[in-house]
């Protein structure tokens, strides 16, 4: 499944489901299923962080993660990939 496919389906999704369960899919759940809670799903201390940085709230609009243009920080195992926060 191509990228553009996986972040369609949030939009989707969030015809039917709010915006907070979406993200706790992605997050706590996928960690849950994976069996890997212990070491990534959350933002805490000693735990395995992959973070985004939007411009607005995805909780009140989720398509803002599909959106390049939205996209102010990526952060992948503690490294910053991309870095636009001082842009804003």
């Amino acid at each position: 499944m191509g990228c553009e496919h996986q972040l369609r389906e949030l939009t989707i999704r969030a015809e039917v489901q709010p915006a907070a369960d979406i993200l706790r899919s992605a997050t706590l759940v996928g960690a849950r299923l994976l069996r890997m809670q212990d070491r990534i799903g959350s933002v805490a201390p000693e735990l395995l962080a992959d973070l985004l940085v939007v411009d607005g709230d995805p909780l009140a609009d989720i398509s803002l993660l599909t959106r390049p243009t939205c996209l102010r920080m990526v952060m992948k195992g503690g490294r910053i990939y991309r870095d636009r926060l001082a842009a804003v």
